[in-house]
Order: structure tokens, then C-alpha cells, then sequence
């Protein structure tokens, strides 16, 4: 097949004239705030992890552009011809078809090798056309893209549903009489999860398979043969961090666990936060050093592979429930760290690297736990002179659904 045609089959709206239905999906919450860019010349960037939604944000941004009349092109590559034919020649032939001021959304750019010098030398000869291009791992904002592109991009994450989207798909209002409603999706989110396709997926057992290949098609691809690394020691790495989620854990501890050394350990860890499986919190102190020293704590963007991999048990609902507040908090932007002092406090929220809240998360509160619970929280406060923090548990989501809120801080 020739090239053109190839990119027609990927581009349906340039025969009819608007992007399939089956193509947009549900509309997710960061498809506004990119669409504020698309015109800026400025190169956007959406990174996010594998099958969480980004080539879907890719056509409904596509499809505001046709229907404010402006030109667009989407090009795979993943897609083995347009791979083959190589980024400069898939670029000119686009840039034909949709003429001057075309968008190029470049999907999964990271296939092609040394594809930010490409995206420099048009971008630098002031070409007449804008650059928006995804990826599945952190890795390809790397050291060499800072390098080139520094000064020329804007980027966007996209996750799984966040639980405010979550909601909208279900018709869960904020409202006391949804109450029950909300903790049975909060139940649900974390166990199996939020990727798109499995939350929108009714049957358990469909559920769990597209779970297995997510995280085996991740271990393979994104992690394994990303960074050059064993695909059984990833998989050993992966069920480590899953069984321990919100526990603190070492590099040290992964080496000896596992018989390797500290700098493979190190490389495998890197690789997870790299490819989006896993964030890192580190212990909070205002020296570098000491961040960097201390133990941390790793947690799954998504708690559904920990449900159809690790075997964890559900009734841990603590840990479960302070992973997902912790991941729920990393998506709506939060920069956050855990306090160590004579107590432990889950979250201190940092913004331009000072502490202006703390939070202590436990699914239930009551006299076997409430006195440690808000002795943690007041020992952080002290420590770091907070004068806001509370303590968040499945009585008060209301709180919680103020920190996810635009314009609303219970801090």
C-alpha cells in the first residue's frame, strides 16, 4: 500500500469530513486545557501510561479542530509501514495532504530513533505546522529531549480515569444522598482499577484478562525491552512493589530480595517510574541529600494489576485505600512526599519546595487507630509549622473531593 493511502486509513475525516464517533470516546478532563494550546506554535507533548487514553485524547483534539474548520493528521507509529517509511518521509507526505497550518499528532513518536532532531529542524525552520506527539514513557522526556527541545514544548499527562471522570461516566453526584455510590467506586477503583477500556468493561472475568495483557504487554515492551532489561526480573520487580504498596521500600531491599546489584536494582526501579506503572514518593526534608538517602515509597498509578497480578488481598483495605489517594493526588497534579520523624504522616503536599499541608489517610477511623493517626498528623505539622492538615478516611470524602476539585483546597 502506498503511503498516502496508508494515512488515509488512519485519517478517516479527510473523506468525510468529521472524525468517527467510535474514534472520540468519553470526553476526558484534560482535552480542554490542551485545546487552549493547539494553536500556540509551541511543540505539546502528552505523555502517559500505555492504553490510558492518550491516542483517544489525540481524536477528540483532533476532532475540535474540524469542527473549527483547521487541518489535521494523525500518524501511528506503531503502524509497521509508516514506521518503515520513516519519520522525514511520513512527515512530507503529511504535510501534503493537509497543507499549510496542518496539526501533526505524531502517536507513540518513540519508535523512531532520533526523532527529536527531526522535530527540531522543522520546528526551528519555522515550518507551518504544529507538533503534537504522545509517548508511553517518561523516558523519552529524557536528557537528550531537554537537550533539543528545551524552550519548545508544553506537556500534558494523561492516566487512567481519575475519580472525578470516574463519577461522570457513572452519574455519581457530590452530593450526601450519592454517598453510598461514591464509596462503591472508590471500592471498585481500588481494586480494579481505572484504565478506559476496563472500567467501561462490565464482566469480571474480561476485566482481568485485559488487565494481564496491559501488564504484559507494559513488562514486555515498555520496560523490558525499553531499557534493555530482563523481562523475568521485570516481572519479579513488578510483583515486589505490587505486594508492598504503600510500604517503604529500598533499592537495597529489591537487590538483596531478588540477587542482584544495587545498580541493576536501581535500573529496573527506574525503568517502572519511567514507563508510568509506578511513582516514587521520597521522605520530605529540605536538603537533597537526604531526600535521596531515605527509603521511599512506591505506589501503582493503577490498583488493578495488583488485583489480577500480585493476588494481594483485598481486605488490606488501608494500603489500598492510601495508594489511591496517593495516585489520585499525583493526577490532579500534587507534588507530594511522605513525613518520617518519632511518627509517620502519609502526605505532605509541596508546592515550589515548601510544605503547606499534611494528611493522614486511613480507611477506617476509630479507637484502635485514631490516637497514632493524629499523632503522625500533628508531629509532621509541628516539624515543618503547618498550620493545615487533616486526616482523610472513607467518612470524610467530601474533603478528599475538595483536594481534586480546580479552585477548591480544604488546606
Amino acid at each position: 500500500m502506498a503511503l498516502r493511502e496508508v494515512l488515509e486509513v488512519w485519517n478517516p475525516w479527510l473523506s468525510t469530513g468529521e472524525v468517527p464517533s467510535s474514534f472520540i470516546g468519553i470526553k476526558r478532563e484534560c482535552v480542554e486545557e490542551m485545546a487552549r494550546w493547539l494553536n500556540d506554535r509551541v511543540i505539546k507533548v502528552v505523555i502517559g501510561p500505555r492504553r490510558a487514553g492518550k491516542t483517544t485524547v489525540m481524536y477528540q483534539l483532533i476532532d475540535f479542530l474540524i469542527k473549527n474548520s483547521q487541518r489535521a493528521i494523525y500518524i501511528n507509529f506503531e503502524d509497521p509501514e509508516i514506521k518503515e517509511a520513516g519519520f522525514k518521509r511520513v512527515y512530507e507526505e503529511a504535510k501534503k495532504i493537509g497543507g499549510k497550518g496542518v496539526h501533526l499528532f505524531l502517536d507513540e513518536i518513540q519508535n523512531i530513533a532520533g526523532w527529536e532532531n527531526y522535530v527540531r529542524a522543522y520546528y526551528d525552520r519555522r515550518d507551518p505546522v504544529n507538533f503534537i506527539i504522545s509517548g508511553s514513557t517518561l523516558a523519552m522526556m529524557g536528557r537528550e529531549f531537554q537537550k533539543k527541545l528545551a524552550g519548545r514544548f508544553v506537556s500534558f499527562k494523561v492516566f487512567p480515569f481519575s475519580l472525578r471522570e470516574a463519577m461522570r461516566i457513572r452519574g455519581i453526584r457530590d452530593d450526601p444522598r450519592d454517598r453510598e455510590a461514591l464509596l462503591g467506586l472508590v471500592e471498585e477503583m481500588m481494586t480494579r482499577g481505572s484504565y478506559p477500556e476496563i472500567f467501561l468493561e462490565n464482566d469480571p472475568q474480561k476485566k482481568k484478562r485485559l488487565l494481564l495483557e496491559y501488564y504484559e504487554s507494559i513488562i514486555a515492551r515498555d520496560v523490558a525491552a525499553g531499557h534493555d532489561l530482563d523481562v523475568d526480573v521485570a516481572e519479579q520487580v513488578a510483583h515486589f512493589l505490587l505486594r508492598h504498596i504503600s510500604s517503604k521500600v529500598s533499592v537495597n531491599g529489591i537487590a538483596k530480595m531478588l540477587k542482584i546489584a544495587y545498580h541493576t536494582a536501581e535500573k529496573y526501579l527506574r525503568a517502572f517510574v519511567d514507563s508510568m506503572v509506578f511513582f516514587e514518593l521520597k521522605r520530605f526534608s529540605y536538603s537533597l541529600k537526604e531526600r535521596m538517602a531515605f527509603p521511599r515509597k512506591v505506589y501503582p498509578f493503577d490498583l488493578g494489576f495488583r488485583w489480577a497480578v500480585a493476588k494481594g488481598h483485598s481486605s488490606d483495605m488501608g494500603r489500598l485505600f492510601e495508594a489511591f489517594v496517593a495516585s489520585e493526588l499525583v493526577k490532579r497534579g500534587y507534588r507530594l512526599f511522605y513525613w518520617e520523624g518519632k511518627r509517620e504522616c502519609d502526605f505532605v503536599l509541596s508546592s515550589n519546595g515548601k510544605p503547606f499541608g499534611a494528611l493522614q489517610v486511613s480507611w477506617a477511623v476509630g479507637e484502635h487507630n485514631e490516637e497514632r493517626e493524629r499523632e503522625g498528623l500533628k508531629e509532621a505539622m509541628r516539624s515543618l509549622r503547618l498550620s493545615s492538615g487533616f486526616v482523610l478516611s472513607k467518612d470524610s470524602l467530601d474533603s478528599f473531593l475538595n483536594l481534586l476539585t480546580k479552585n477548591a483546597n480544604p488546606f
